[in-house]
């Protein structure tokens, strides 16, 4: 059997980094659910126009209906074509907007099913990063046990080393699992982009009919209006007859003829009829096709809000593995506690609290990059990847000249949960990283070990924030 300590590295290796990929795929979808929020609202003012008009038809219907009927005579079938003009174009009026009407409440529903579905992923996602963090500390505590103190877990009774072995072969079981479903939710949110791009182009589409609505409301209202006058001039006319003789009903047809021909209301509903068929044909279909995509976005956002459920039962698994009262955590028990209830010491005249202590990992052009070099060449006008701490005070305290001695210190514990942006680096690090080196680099500092053993010396790669380091 490996050395336990060996085990715990090897295995959690692969945990921590799905711990990692998964929290930042938790914030692009999360970016993603937000931007699906504020892409599927229709434009208030689309809904307003449709109101309006469906307002001014009833205005139209009104003042139809306020023309007098005329009695038989060369002037009834007029007003009777006309009446029946006005009925055909206001019900097809009625049928446009009952369509449009309907598919607006179509899209409502959609879009309330839509921001359920965003929500339920992301209190669902909200969870995952909870147990995520917890996990995140644990598996940063147990690297860090692994690497500073492998002789206390190698030293543990065999019964024990079993148990924690085979407690930490699941946990890279479920990290695995934990994976396959943050590919899954990868997947599912990447089909959010091009949805949410082909509804914020059909929203453009239907934005350009606001404009037509608001029109062909206002040449209702203008119908009406003529409709209107129309109804009152003949009520006048008929108010002057004494009565309906033949010769008055002559001059009455005639003068309501002439009243049609001037106001050219027939032609005017005609025309209002074709435009009205047209815009609201027009709003319909392309309503119906906004739909279509909501069904679709309806459809994926529930399935990736299954994928974030599901994805909360996979952490908190992992975390019971880690935290749970028979997890790794408590099978390690006393051994783990006695590594991460120390801290971290650095003596250092020149730093000024709380400012934040080294280089993030990866910055280029630093003058020491390999730990061994730092450890035996650094100067102090030397810029390096690495920071110098001690495992005790004493120790930290001789590279301060000032009185009182200004040493500061950094719970391991915080260190570890830095991790992977800060890496702690023991003599056995350094050695073993050292022993891949060509034959010459291996003897030139051949003393490392000795120098940092020497010194207490433990290197911390990466930058320390501020608010974790204390004056003691």
């Amino acid at each position: 059997m490996p050395a336990l300590s060996q085990t715990i590295r090897r295995e959690l290796t692969k945990p921590v980094k799905v711990v990692a990929d998964t929290q930042s795929q938790i914030v692009k979808t999360a970016t993603a659910l937000a931007a699906v929020e504020s892409a599927v609202s229709l434009s208030g003012d689309l809904k307003r126009e449709v109101a309006e008009l469906r307002r001014s038809g009833k205005a139209l219907r009104t003042a139809i209906k306020a023309i007098p009927p005329i009695p038989a005579g060369p002037v009834g079938p007029a007003i009777t074509v006309l009446k029946k003009t006005a009925a055909a174009v206001l019900k097809a009026l009625d049928m446009g907007l009952k369509s449009v009407e309907s598919a607006l409440a179509t899209a409502d529903k959609a879009t309330s099913g839509i921001r359920a579905a965003v929500e339920t992923a992301g209190k669902a996602l909200t969870t995952v990063e909870s147990k995520l963090t917890s996990s995140k500390e644990t598996l940063a505590q147990l690297q860090t046990l692994a690497a500073e103190k492998p002789g206390t877990l190698d030293a543990l009774p065999s019964a024990q080393q079993l148990q924690i072995a085979k407690i930490t072969g699941a946990v890279a079981g479920l990290a695995e699992q934990l994976d396959k479903r943050r590919r899954a939710l990868a997947d599912k949110t990447a089909e959010l982009k091009p949805a949410i791009a082909a509804i914020q182009r059909k929203l453009t589409a239907l934005k350009s009919y606001e404009q037509s609505l608001k029109d062909l409301a206002e040449q209702v209202k203008d119908v009406a209006k003529v409709a209107r006058w129309v109804a009152s001039k003949i009520k006048e006319l008929i108010d002057m007859l004494p009565g309906f003789v033949q010769t008055a009903m002559a001059w009455l047809s005639k003068g309501i003829q002439w009243l049609l021909d001037q106001s050219g209301i027939q032609s005017l509903l005609n025309d209002l009829g074709r435009l009205a068929s047209s815009i609201l044909n027009g709003v319909s279909a392309a309503l119906a096709e906004y739909n279509r995509l909501l069904v679709g976005l309806q459809s994926l956002n529930a399935q990736l809000a299954k994928e974030a459920a599901q994805m909360v039962a996979q952490a908190t698994e992992l975390d019971k593995a880690l935290n749970g009262q028979e997890g790794l955590k408590a099978a390690l028990g006393t051994a783990l506690g006695a590594v991460l209830s120390g801290h971290y010491f650095r003596g250092d005249d020149t730093y000024r609290h709380p400012d934040p202590i080294g280089f993030p990992r990866g910055t280029p052009g630093l003058t020491h990059t390999k730990p061994w070099t730092h450890v035996m060449n650094k100067r102090s006008s030397d810029t390096s990847r690495y920071t110098s701490w001690a495992t005790e005070r004493a120790a930290a305290a001789k590279f301060s000249k000032a009185s009182p001695k200004r040493v500061y210190k950094t719970k391991r514990a915080d260190v570890a949960a830095l991790a992977p942006t800060v890496a702690v680096w023991t003599p056995d690090d350094v050695v073993a990283e050292l022993k891949k080196q060509k034959a010459k680099i291996k003897k030139r500092y051949s003393g490392v070990k000795l120098n940092m053993t020497k010194n207490k010396e433990v290197l911390l790669e990466g930058q320390i924030p501020g608010n974790i380091v204390k004056p003691t």
